[in-house]
């Protein structure tokens, strides 16, 4: 259980931190689109 368990909670860190980047990658391309 503790192993399915601890798997469980890096697998829901890196998919926080890959959606992370996504975001930020996101926020900037609108903000590049706002200046021009």
């Amino acid at each position: 259980m503790n192993v399915d368990e601890n798997n469980f909670e890096v697998n829901y860190l890196l998919m926080s931190y890959e959606f992370d980047q996504c975001y930020s990658d996101y926020d900037n391309h609108l903000l590049n689109q706002t200046v021009q």
